[in-house]
């Protein structure tokens, strides 16, 4: 820009500055089913009952369920799915009423 007589150039500095925002991973959501009961035969695997709504669910380890969560194993105090979309384990509680 030339400053005409009379006239004074303008110029402009900008300063840009940088922001890093750090958000928490990715979580699974809260586990949709909920323990009904556990079925523990001499000759078959253990089974364990699941409600999601109204349907109840028989599954056992390695099942899938509704594709996003895979059942690792049936314990003594816990059913431990993966939620895989982000590979994450949860677990449902088993309570006294089995």
């Amino acid at each position: 820009m030339k400053a005409v007589a009379g006239q004074q150039a303008l110029i402009a500095t900008f300063e840009i500055q940088t922001y890093v925002v750090r958000t928490a991973p990715p979580k699974a959501p809260p586990v949709p089913y909920r323990f009904v009961g556990k079925l523990e035969a001499k000759n078959a695997a253990p089974r364990a009952f699941l409600a999601k709504g109204e349907a109840l669910l028989i599954v056992s380890a390695g099942d899938l369920l509704d594709n996003l969560y895979k059942v690792e194993s049936l314990g003594q105090t816990e059913v431990v799915l993966t939620y895989l979309p982000l590979n994450q384990r949860q677990s449902i509680p088993i309570s006294g009423g089995q």
